[in-house]
């Protein structure tokens, strides 16, 4: 502990040292936090992609999709759906996509 004598020279190090180590510590924030963006915006597209692949098999309305661009291909016994949706923030400059595919069964129909 310190008994209360800085010395000259130190006085102020301790803001000067936050100055210089806040930047890293927010930007290493905005990071992480887009990470979790993307990684969230990854589940949601497979999550759409997985309904209406499902909805399409059983010859069901399609669901929400929740802004995402869908594609469905029809195969004779299964239905293939693509669910794109662009990143929200400082990765959709970057050109960065969520992208996510499922396959379902064709339903026989009765």
């Amino acid at each position: 502990m310190s008994n209360g004598n800085a010395r000259v020279g130190e006085q102020g190090m301790v803001s000067a040292e936050l100055a210089l180590a806040l930047p890293t510590v927010v930007a290493t924030a905005l990071i992480v936090l887009a990470f979790g963006v993307a990684g969230a915006s990854q589940v949601q597209a497979c999550n759409v992609a997985r309904s209406v692949a499902r909805a399409v098999s059983i010859e069901q309305a399609r669901p929400d999709t929740a802004g995402m661009q869908v594609h469905v291909s029809r195969g004779s016994n299964s239905v293939r759906a693509t669910a794109t949706k662009a990143l929200p923030g400082p990765l959709q400059g970057m050109g960065v996509m969520a992208k996510c595919a499922a396959e379902a069964p064709v339903e026989p129909t009765w």
